[in-house]
């Protein structure tokens, strides 16, 4: 058996991030402030990102969990509220 060996190709590596994003993220671990109170990159992102997506107002969450949660609350559903969701999805919809 002969022929040339074919190989898928490498996958490029990730997080893939520019200069500027990895000094966002060097200012934030120096400022030693992993929640949202009391870190000015918190305020500087949500402040931007509420900018770019022309928002009024903009909370940035910990993760897409605490996101839905908070969107349920807003809408006023609480314990007991039923919610229908697509039969395959993730643990937190």
């Amino acid at each position: 058996m002969s022929g040339v060996v074919r190989r898928a190709p490498e996958l490029p590596a990730w997080p893939q991030y520019s200069d500027e994003e990895r000094n966002g993220l060097i200012r934030a671990l120096e400022q030693g402030h992993w929640w949202r109170m009391g870190g000015s990159e918190v305020d500087s992102f949500e402040r931007e990102f509420g900018d770019y997506h022309g928002a009024d107002y903009t909370l940035a969450v910990t993760n897409g969990t605490h996101a839905l949660e908070l969107a349920l609350q807003v809408l006023g559903m609480g314990p007991g509220t039923e919610v229908i969701v697509p039969a395959f999805t993730f643990i937190s919809s």
